[in-house]
């Protein structure tokens, strides 16, 4: 007989124990933590034996162990039953192990001297082995009607000849069409829900189908009932029966909007970096660690001379580190290697012609899965002028003086301790200040507060380092504004080899770290509304199923829509639709909390992460603010709109322990909740 644990305040537990485990049913006491959450205390054998759990179950959690095909149900029994505090008896169809089936079930409240229900007790009768294939047969025709129901991919099903014989609510939510539309003399391929240059290739998938082909995830619009087209991934599987005739065909769709809108972003960005690419100043080139050239961008072959021909084949590497170098080549393949990046070396390179050039390079490591290097990054930037600057103010500073006065760059020269000693006349121009404003003053108070720390070291390093570095940050600006520069620290030794003072040589870098920013914000935030967008959402729903499993915290996750968000569309067009957009979601924000993450998931579709929850009440006391809030009347362009929302809401991890579970089970809830609209209902 397996161990089992009797509550402590149980009358004569041995007896209790040797009662229940002599009856057929299986019997299960559980105790109650808080409103949603049952721990086995309690189990006799025939529910041991039922089941098939080990010994050590009890203590562990009714979720934890259930069979997740009839988990939810279960659990929103018990829910009722302690609620109501009366018995509660239901029929409800449970696979077990070794082919037995279980129906009728009871669960009764037990309650304390309080009067607080703090055990339930479970009873299951009627397991049986009997009539088996009958059971399954119905338990697929449940599950086919289940699926066709509440799957969220729309799905139509057809006769062979090209009758419909019924949509699922997904096809009618995401395509808008009715089954009435269908039911004409209109051929499927030719009717308004294909459109005209793909009614082709609809009939053609549609015989084959019917031929007993299956065709799957085939990529190609269809037309909404608005006019709108939509991008599909489309499966035709036929429908057989038990001689392998083909009786009907069901035809599913996907909608892949988003991931078509996704890959055509992306292939923006791919496009904007590819430009960066081919006009930067800059040359750049990827190879490998045994020194043979990937690729090369135009600026590489315009300061070197070598051209993409000469990466070609399998000819030898190109070596354009001077011979002298070598040492210099060993080392810095050996921090490549290692991972490590080097930032602007101040090192020599030769051209295709044999001349050499004095460079400042930067070497990125690229890494594959398994953490390898497999390629590295180089860019190069033409120090040869700067370097012959050097050697003249050696010899001359005047000839330096009259080089920097006709330099767009803002180039100053420093004392060992950041003193100005030189402003070039360009800094009127680009920052506001004659050089006679700036020349005595610490160059280190000419740079804005927050990035002070970080150019100080790279300077302090450049002086104990003897070398030239390459730092971005903020300078202010005579107006009190500030400016994004990108400067280049040059040292310059006296005849003892100690640094005396140094060039900078910086220019203006603002509209690029701008344009950089707004890729960013591209990337992530949504464009009318200023939420985020789907990629992101998901990414911080992985990010908190992550930390809820190290902490055993809870969080939910809101699906929402607009009501009715077409017909203010249509009443009174596209433009007050987006304000509409844009005030939904600033009411959203009023109503939530301040660690609450809204994002836009398409259309008039959004979500809410409510991370690190307590209590089922705390969440909806939140579902409620946010109801009350948006049912005021909303004021666009002179016209007073009524429209309200409806919300689907799923817990982690009482519905799902992946970001796809969540959202497919809050998005179930969402179309519980627009049968009534105007609320929000929890997934169960």
């Amino acid at each position: 007989m397996n161990e089992k644990t009797v509550p402590v305040d149980a009358l004569h537990p041995e007896i209790a124990s040797s009662l229940l485990n002599h009856i057929p049913d299986a019997v299960m006491l559980l105790s109650v933590e808080g409103e949603m959450f049952y721990r086995f205390a309690f189990i006799n054998d025939a529910a041991m034996d039922c089941f098939n759990w080990p010994a050590n179950v009890c203590g562990m959690l009714l979720h934890q162990m259930w069979p997740e095909d009839s988990q939810g149900i279960i659990l929103k029994h018990c829910r009722e039953a302690a609620a109501s505090r009366s018995s509660i008896t239901f029929n409800e169809l449970v696979c077990l192990p070794q082919n037995r089936t279980a129906r009728q079930m009871v669960l009764t409240p037990l309650f304390n001297e309080r009067n607080l229900c703090t055990h339930l007790i479970f009873t299951i009768q009627g397991i049986s082995k009997s009539s088996i294939q009958k059971t399954q047969i119905e338990m697929d025709h449940s599950f086919f009607e289940a699926f066709f129901t509440h799957s969220v991919d729309p799905i139509s099903l057809w006769t062979v000849k090209g009758d419909l014989l019924e949509l699922n609510p997904a096809f009618k939510k995401v395509f808008g069409w009715e089954e009435g539309a269908f039911k004409t003399e209109t051929a499927l391929h030719t009717c308004g829900f294909i459109p005209e240059d793909k009614g082709e290739e609809a009939e053609i998938f549609f015989q084959q189908m019917i031929q007993g082909h299956t065709i799957s995830h085939y990529e190609t619009q269809r037309r909404h009932k608005d006019g709108r087209l939509l991008d599909v991934a489309i499966t035709y599987l036929p429908i057989k029966n038990q001689k392998g005739n083909v009786t009907a065909g069901a035809i599913s769709f996907c909608d892949i909007s988003e991931t078509k809108k996704l890959e055509r972003e992306l292939r923006h960005v791919k496009e904007q970096l590819e430009l960066v690419w081919n006009n930067t100043a800059d040359a750049i080139d990827l190879f490998t660690l045994q020194g043979r050239l990937l690729h090369i961008n135009p600026a590489f072959t315009s300061l070197f001379g070598w051209t993409k021909e000469d990466t070609e084949g399998e000819r030898p590497a190109i070596i354009f580190t001077p011979p002298h170098l070598k040492e210099e080549l060993q080392q810095i393949r050996s921090q490549l290697r290692k991972g490590q990046t080097i930032v602007s070396l101040e090192t020599e390179r030769q051209k295709k012609d044999g001349s050499i050039l004095d460079v400042l390079a930067t070497y990125n490591p690229l890494k594959n899965k398994a953490g390898e290097v497999w390629a590295v990054i180089g860019v190069y930037k033409d120090i040869t002028k700067l370097k012959q600057v050097q050697a003249e103010l050696m010899q001359s500073e005047e000839r330096y003086r009259i080089i920097a006065e006709h330099s767009h760059d803002i180039i100053k020269v420093l004392h060992s301790n950041g003193q100005i000693t030189y402003a070039s006349p360009s800094h009127e121009k680009v920052l506001g200040f004659k050089p006679d404003e700036l020349v005595g003053k610490i160059f280190f108070n000419t740079v804005y507060k927050e990035d002070v720390e970080q150019v100080r070291k790279q300077f302090e390093r450049s002086i104990a380092e003897n070398s030239m570095c390459q730092v971005q940050f903020r300078q202010c600006t005579k107006d009190g504004s500030w400016i994004w520069v990108e400067a280049i620290f040059s040292p310059v030794s006296g005849k003892e080899g100690l640094v005396q003072q140094y060039i900078v040589a910086a220019r203006d870098i603002t509209q690029r770290k701008r344009d950089e920013e707004e890729l960013q914000n591209y990337a992530s935030f949504d464009s009318l509304t200023s939420v985020y967008n789907r990629r992101m959402f998901t990414e911080f729903i992985d990010k908190e199923i992550d930390a809820a499993k190290h902490s055993c915290r809870s969080f939910a996750v809101m699906y929402m829509d607009i009501d009715k968000f077409k017909e203010v569309n249509d009443s009174y067009g596209h433009e007050i639709g987006d304000e509409l957009l844009k005030q939904f979601v600033q009411r959203l924000m009023k109503a939530t909390r301040k660690s609450d993450m809204i994002a836009r998931m398409g259309g008039d579709e959004f979500t809410i992460l409510l991370s690190d929850i307590n209590s089922l009440k705390e969440v909806t006391e939140v579902a409620e603010r946010i109801q009350q809030e948006l049912r005021m009347p909303y004021h666009l362009q002179g016209h007073m709109i009524r429209a309200t929302s409806s919300n689907g809401i799923a817990f982690y991890p009482h519905h799902g322990e992946s970001t796809q579970v969540l959202l497919r089970h809050a998005d179930r809830a969402l179309y519980k909740a627009k049968e009534n609209r105007n609320t929000y209902h929890i997934y169960g």
